[in-house]
């Protein structure tokens, strides 16, 4: 036959009981604490990788308006030399007469 407990022995297993129970929650409450530190960690990351890919597309953005508008400067250019380039053909012309002139004539 079991012998009843006396009050001494199951306050003693209670007490256990909670010690136990303060451990797991110093447990629990350490892997919560780590796991809201890992998950600021992360949302910093990821904030930063925003505003670095924010910053690259702005980048990405003024560097094609440089493009664009080197590009442009260059169809300009260009143009111009379309224009005098006809002029200058003629230069050279009339500047080879003159010293075939000059040479062959003197």
């Amino acid at each position: 036959m079991k012998r009843p407990r006396t009050l001494e022995e199951t306050l003693k297993d209670l007490t256990k009981e909670v010690q136990g129970l303060v451990k797991e929650k110093e447990a629990v409450e350490k892997r919560r604490t780590e796991a809201i530190k890992k998950h600021t960690e992360l949302e910093l990351d990821v904030n930063d990788l925003q505003e670095r890919i924010s910053g690259n597309n702005r980048a990405k953005g003024d560097a094609t308006r440089q493009l664009e508008i080197l590009q442009k400067e260059i169809q300009d250019s260009m143009d111009e030399l379309d224009k005098i380039h006809p002029f200058y053909e003629k230069q050279v012309i009339k500047e080879k007469e003159i010293t075939k002139g000059y040479v062959y004539g003197s």
